[in-house]
């Protein structure tokens, strides 16, 4: 047994050097290569607050290793609020090297240098004052990084780094070394005194295996390649290609991927060897042109022209085997692309075996875009979900008046949100859209009106809030908006929202619009009885699955939730454009028009400017609604809830403007709306329109030209309510 044991004072010191007085934020982790089912008993843990050290021992103590949040403020990147210091790490270097690159970087004195244990060195520099400006700061991160030639992931400013005092943990759970300080400087630095020894167009200082896969257009193209390379057969004396090749793909990839790319093309050589291992074993000097060149002189394979033609054309000798020269290429692409969206299907990780199939299809001539676009296409088709503009069917024509059962339209926030349709609601950051989604959602829960419309919902039910945008930060958000509110403690509240986001604690992710993350809310959907299902955000959910949001399949994903949704339910989706709305009505959405031409309803959120008279509030704008006017309003957070500043109320009337219609036509006089004006004067004029449009909507009246008409539920209602009132 180990007789190595933490060291609080040492960390005390570290935390002393960055100023962290009782505020430290820590993270506990298994190690990387922790068996998976260890690992979920393990959990990561999030530590702070009193008792942060008793906490610390016990998650050394089961074996985690323990990190520190550098910067400060909270846990992720959108609550960091000042950032304290430059850092940089390096790994797989020898330590000698690590110190030399730095003194031959021409920077300041580290302020701090920490020694893993575990092969890695920390270097900090401390700053004598913070940066607030976070995007600056990461920007400048970056540069350090490509310039010392560190692992360019370490730019985030919610990062964590290793806790000095604290043990390197093993995936035996059993400690290897201490974390220790090896050097403490004297030197606080200005921003300009680190950025100024940087390179505007930083060059690395040593050509080593990046830390980092290469850039998409890296990967694809060196997959490509390698799929059109023959597969390796052991015993044919070409182990040492075929070692190159590995080697150079590890340096584009990184060697878990190209170990398990390489297994998937030759599950000969897989089957002898560890290739995973041996992609960590890079000899010799080996750059992202090592792969192209082995490539090209070894196998006569390039990504010229000719060769992709040929191949596309399903003429290239080495690939005979992934080629049916029989099958019509339509079909072949559908079949590969069905076999794509099989694996993207699966939860657990077949990376490799997607990009074999993605580089067959490039060599079909499809793009990527166009790859994802067929897949989502090919899954509301799996799915049934109509969201193809086309037909396959002969068209019936209807004549008027031909409503069918359940067509009227019900509305499960009255003036917002109708039922089994979809809006998105969009604005700044900071303007308040979580706050306003889950005022709505405690609505779509209890049947509640919503600000300017006095009118209860006509349906209620529970409300699933996906909370992407944040990471783990968005539960708190979520949750913090329900205080505000009032609502977080009503058992409706508890019993009627749940909440889908990142858990650290059990090693969960992000939902996003993957096919494994459209599958789970399919199900989820299908086995419980939803009301609503609110998504924050747009961008978050499609960055997190890899679409582009401007080439990316959009249109075909925001159709395909809108169908899978509207089967169950009601859908809202949170938005943050990019630049400044003023102005721009609907179009302030920004970015990609289908996020907010697709929907049935849009609505905008705006900042309105404090004055004398008037505190901080914000502009609701209804852009689109079908079968509404348009509107605004301005409302404010009071302590008991939302609250009206300006705009008009729209009460429920339709009882009177009911009788009323029943009236005029008993007298046989005009049922025009200047008629029904004027015998509910009273009223508004916009709330009497808005409430004869919503009782035609909802099959209680008709329109012929001007007139206005009960139908026969009409009537039915009118008796029901003169016998209440008599």
């Amino acid at each position: 047994m180990s007789e190595l044991k933490p060291d609080l004072n040492a960390a005390k010191t570290f935390l002393d050097l960055l100023g962290k007085n009782g505020d430290a934020r820590f993270r506990a982790f298994p190690h990387k290569h922790t068996p998976p089912e260890i690992k979920r008993q393990l959990r990561a843990r999030k530590i702070n607050g009193d008792r942060s050290s008793d906490r610390v021992l016990k998650a050394q103590n089961d074996g985690l290793g323990i990190y520190l949040v550098i910067n400060r403020g909270g846990d992720d990147k959108a609550s960091i609020t000042e950032c304290i210091a430059y850092f940089a790490e390096f790994d797989g270097t020898a330590e000698a090297d690590q110190l030399q690159r730095v003194n031959d970087s021409g920077l300041p004195e580290p302020s701090i240098i920490n020694r893993t244990g575990g092969g890695s060195l920390h270097f900090y520099w401390l700053l004598d004052t913070p940066i607030a400006n976070k995007a600056l700061w990461q920007s400048d991160m970056k540069r350090l990084a490509g310039y010392l030639g560190s692992d360019k992931s370490v730019n985030d400013p919610s990062r964590v780094m290793r806790l000095p005092g604290s043990l390197y943990m093993g995936p035996d759970q059993q400690p290897i070394a201490l974390v220790e300080t090896i050097h403490v400087g004297d030197g606080r630095y200005t921003r300009e005194d680190i950025i100024n020894a940087l390179p505007a167009d930083p060059t690395p200082l040593l050509e080593q295996p990046s830390p980092q896969p290469a850039s998409d257009r890296t990967a694809e193209r060196a997959l490509d390649q390698l799929y059109r390379i023959p597969s390796r057969t052991p015993g044919s004396n070409t182990r040492n290609a075929y070692l190159r090749l590995l080697w150079g793909l590890a340096h584009i990839l990184g060697p878990d991927r190209a170990g398990a790319a390489m297994a998937v093309h030759s599950p000969a050589w897989a089957a002898e060897e560890d290739l995973v291992e041996k992609a960590r074993e890079a000899n010799g000097a080996i750059t992202d042109g090592t792969f192209f060149e082995v490539a090209k002189n070894d196998f006569n394979v390039t990504d010229s022209t000719a060769d992709q033609t040929s191949a596309r054309n399903g003429k290239s000798s080495q690939q005979s085997s992934h080629v049916d020269d029989d099958e019509p290429l339509e079909e072949l692409i559908a079949r590969k692309v069905g076999e794509l969206l099989d694996l993207r299907l699966l939860t657990q990780d077949t990376w490799a075996k997607e990009m074999a199939l993605i580089a067959e299809l490039g060599w079909r001539g499809l793009k990527r875009h166009d790859i994802e676009e067929r897949m989502y296409a090919a899954l509301a088709n799996r799915w049934k979900l109509a969201i193809s503009q086309s037909h396959n069917k002969k068209r019936r024509g209807r004549s008027p008046n031909q409503t069918r059962e359940g067509e009227q339209q019900q509305m499960l926030v009255h003036g917002f949100l109708p039922w089994k349709r979809d809006a998105v609601l969009f604005g700044a950051g900071g303007v308040g859209k979580t706050t306003a989604a889950v005022r709505i959602a405690w609505s779509a829960i209890t049947g509640e009106p919503l600000l300017d419309f006095e009118i209860p919902g006509d349906i209620t039910g529970k409300v699933l809030f996906i909370g992407s945008d944040g990471g783990t930060g968005a539960y708190d958000m979520w949750q913090n908006a329900a205080e505000d509110l009032g609502i977080a403690n009503d058992p409706r509240w508890i019993n009627g929202c749940t909440h889908w986001g990142a858990d650290e604690h059990d090693g969960i992710g992000a939902w996003s619009v993957t096919p494994a993350g459209l599958q789970e809310l399919k199900t989820e959907l299908e086995e419980n009885n939803y009301a609503l299902v609110i998504i924050d955000s747009w961008k978050a959910v499609l960055s997190l699955a890899g679409v582009d949001f401007g080439i990316g399949p959009v249109d075909t994903i925001v159709r395909l939730i809108q169908a899978l949704i509207a089967k169950h339910c009601s859908g809202l989706y949170l938005h943050h454009p990019s630049g400044n709305t003023k102005g721009k009505g609907i179009s302030g959405a920004g970015g990609n028009q289908n996020i907010n031409q697709i929907p049935y309803a849009v609505h905008e959120l705006r900042v309105e400017p404090v004055s004398d008279d008037r505190a901080k509030c914000v502009r609701w704008i209804a852009h689109k609604l079908r079968g509404y006017v348009s509107r605004e309003f301005l409302y404010r957070l009071a302590p008991d809830g939302f609250q009206i500043v300006e705009g008009e109320l729209v009460r429920n009337c339709r009882d009177d403007i009911l009788i009323t219609v029943s009236d005029l036509e008993q007298m046989g006089t005009a049922t025009t709306s200047y008629a029904i004006h004027n015998l509910l004067s009273t009223r508004n004029e916009s709330t009497i329109s808005n409430n004869l449009t919503k009782l035609r909507q909802d099959g209680f009246l008709k329109k012929t030209g001007s007139s206005w008409h009960l139908t026969a539920k009409g009537k039915r209602t009118v008796t029901e309510l003169t016998k209440t009132h008599v």
